[in-house]
C-alpha cells in the first residue's frame, strides 16, 4: 500500500529540529486467536502470538512527498519444542498514516492507520487504528493501538464480528500493541536498518522471507536497438526478496519471456538481448520475465524492441569526375554508424531516371564504397548482365533488418588528361589458365609523363597490402602466371609510374587480382 507516512492538519507551522534526521518507533503487538464452530464465544482467548518491530523512518515524513520507511518485524515460532527466531524486512514500508492534531494549549496527538502483523485470520488489509503523542519534531514518541478484530470471510451485520460464514468456522485475530521510541546512533534509515538488523543477528535473529518478489525498477516500456547492438534487460527487485549470508530463503528464479514463449535457458536476473532481425531469442519483438520464489511471483512490464531507423548522415554528391583512366570512389555515411553492417547494394544507370542495375559484385557491387575506375568495361565473355562501373549515374540501397533506404543519384563523367595520368587503367582482376597459354598480361597507358618510368610491385593474395618491388620488372605491361610456384603467379600486382623532368610526380594503378583459372 502505497500512501503518505505523515501528514500535519494543525494551522501552526512546525519548528525545524536540530535532532537526528532518523527517528525509530519499536513496536509490539500480542495477538488472541479463536478457531471454533459458529455461534461459539470464548471470552478468554490466549495468546497464539507476540510480535515486535522496528519502524524506521526519516525527517522527510515533515514534507509534502515523504520517503518510505523501512519495517523490520521479528518474532518467534515454536513447534515441537523448538523455537526458531526470525526476522523480515520492508525496505519500501508506506503503510504508516498519522494526523498531527495540535491544539491551542500546545498539546500534540497523533490519530492514524499501521499495517499490522495477523497469524491467524490473514486479513488482506490489516491496518490498525492508534493515537498516540509526537516529540516536537513530530515525529511520533508513544503510539496505543486500538484493539481490533481481524477475521475472514464476512461477519454477521446483526451480530458483527463474533459469527462468521466460513466452512462453520469463526477464524479471528484480536489484537493489541504499542509503539516507543528507540535509541539509535544511525543518522540514516539505512544506517539504522544495518544496526538494528545487527542486534537481532547477534541475539539468534534470522531473516526469513513473507512475501512474494517485488519490482522496484521496471522493464522500460520500450526499446530502440541497431542491427548488432546489445542492451541488458533488468527488472531490479526490492533487497527484500534477496536473500543475504545467513538469511533462511532461497534468490528468487527467473525466466524470461519472448512473446508467450519461455527463452531456453534464459534463467539469469538479467538478459542480453542484441538487436536485429527476430529470432527465437533476439531481435524486435516483446520480452518480459518472470520471477518467482517460495512465496509467489510477479511478472515484469512488457517491453517492445524495435529496429534502430538508419539514415544517410553523409549522401551521395550529385557529380563525381574521373580524369582519363583514373578513379574515384563514392561513400556514405550512415547514422548511427552501424554496429553490424547491413548489405550494400550499388546500382548503375545510364540516365538518372533509370532504370538502374545491380553492379555486379566483382566490380565492389556489395562494398560500403564503390571505386569507379574510368573507362572500366567487363572483359569479352564475361556473363549477361555483368556491371562494371565507369561513367554513369549511381545510387546505393542499404539493408537492414528494419528497412531497405537509398541514397541520392550521383553522376559520374568522365575529363581527358591535362596533366600525367592514366589514360587507361589496369583491370580489377585476371584469371590465367595453368595450361596454354598459361600467362596473361597487365598493362596500364599514361599520357602527359614525358618519357615515364614503371616499377610493378606484388603482395600475396592472404596478404594483398604487403607489397614488394617486383625486380626487373619496369615497363608498363606485365607478363603474369597461373602458376603459384612463379614469381610472377597468382597475387595482387599494382603499378606504379613515375613522370620524367625536373619535378616528377608518381602515380600507382588500380590493384589486380591475378588467380589461376579454374
Amino acid at each position: 500500500m502505497k500512501s503518505t507516512l505523515l501528514k500535519t492538519l494543525a494551522a501552526t507551522t512546525l519548528v525545524a529540529t536540530t535532532q537526528a534526521e532518523i527517528h525509530v518507533l519499536g513496536t509490539s503487538w500480542k495477538e488472541r486467536g479463536v478457531n471454533a464452530p459458529e455461534g461459539t464465544m470464548i471470552r478468554t482467548p490466549g495468546t497464539i502470538a507476540a510480535t515486535r518491530g522496528y519502524l524506521i523512518m526519516d525527517q522527510s515524513v515533515l514534507t509534502a512527498t515523504p520517503a518510505a520507511a523501512t519495517y523490520i518485524e521479528y518474532g518467534e515460532i515454536r513447534e515441537a519444542g523448538v523455537v526458531t527466531r526470525y526476522y523480515t524486512t520492508d525496505t519500501d514500508f508506506t503503510s504508516f498514516l498519522a494526523d498531527l492534531i495540535s491544539g491551542d494549549s500546545g498539546g500534540r496527538r497523533l490519530y492514524g492507520h499501521m499495517e499490522v502483523p495477523v497469524s491467524l485470520a490473514s486479513p488482506v488489509n490489516p491496518m490498525m487504528p492508534f493515537s498516540g503523542t509526537s516529540m516536537a519534531s513530530g515525529f511520533p514518541r508513544k503510539i496505543s493501538f486500538d484493539q481490533t478484530v481481524f477475521q475472514t470471510a464476512t461477519s454477521n451485520t446483526v451480530a458483527g464480528p463474533r459469527i462468521v460464514n466460513a466452512d462453520n468456522f469463526v477464524l479471528r485475530s484480536v489484537l493489541t500493541g504499542s509503539g516507543n521510541p528507540v535509541t539509535t546512533k544511525a543518522l540514516t534509515i539505512s544506517e539504522a536498518t544495518d544496526e538494528l538488523i545487527a542486534r537481532l543477528k547477534r541475539q539468534g535473529y534470522t531473516r526469513t522471507l513473507v512475501e512474494a518478489p517485488t519490482i522496484v525498477q521496471d522493464l522500460p516500456a520500450t526499446l530502440t536497438l541497431q542491427d548488432g547492438q546489445v542492451s541488458l534487460l533488468e527488472a531490479v527487485l526490492s533487497p527484500d526478496s534477496i536473500p543475504g549470508a545467513g538469511d533462511d530463503f532461497a534468490a528468487p528464479t527467473y525466466q524470461w519471456y519472448k512473446g508467450e514463449t519461455a527463452i531456453v535457458g534464459a534463467v539469469g536476473a538479467t538478459y542480453a538481448i542484441t538487436g536485429g532481425a527476430s529470432t527465437a531469442t533476439n531481435g524486435a519483438g516483446q520480452y518480459h520475465v518472470v520471477v518467482s520464489n517460495a512465496i509467489g511471483s510477479v511478472t515484469s512490464a512488457t517491453v517492445t524492441v524495435s529496429p534502430e531507423t538508419t539514415s544517410f548522415a553523409t549522401n551521395l554528391q550529385p557529380s563525381y569526375t574521373v580524369i582519363g583512366g583514373g578513379t574515384t570512389t563514392l561513400s556514405v555515411v550512415l547514422a548511427p554508424a552501424p554496429i553490424t553492417a547491413p548489405t550494400y547494394q550499388w546500382q548503375k544507370a545510364t540516365v538518372a531516371g533509370g532504370p538502374f542495375v545491380n553492379v555486379s559484385d566483382q566490380y565492389g557491387g556489395k562494398s560500403p564504397s564503390l571505386l569507379v575506375i574510368g573507362g572500366e568495361a567487363p572483359p569479352a565473355g564475361s556473363p549477361t548482365g555483368t556491371t562494371a562501373t565507369g561513367i554513369g549515374f549511381y545510387r546505393l540501397e542499404v539493408t537492414t533488418s528494419k528497412e531497405k533506404i537509398t541514397s541520392a543519384v550521383a553522376q559520374v563523367v568522365s575529363q581527358a588528361p591535362t596533366g600525367f595520368a592514366f589514360s587507361v587503367n589496369t583491370p580489377r582482376f585476371l584469371s590465367v589458365p595453368l595450361t596454354t597459354p598459361g600467362t596473361g598480361t597487365i598493362s596500364a597507358t599514361v599520357v602527359n609523363g614525358g618519357t615515364p618510368t614503371y616499377q610493378w610491385y606484388k603482395a600475396p593474395l592472404s596478404a594483398p597490402t604487403a607489397f614488394v618491388q617486383l625486380d626487373g620488372s619496369t615497363s608498363s605491361s606485365l607478363q603474369v602466371s597461373g602458376t603459384v610456384a612463379d614469381t610472377k603467379g597468382p597475387g595482387v600486382y599494382r603499378l606504379v609510374a613515375t613522370s620524367s623532368g625536373a619535378s616528377p610526380t608518381s602515380i600507382t594503378s588500380v590493384d589486380t587480382v591475378v588467380t589461376t583459372a579454374p
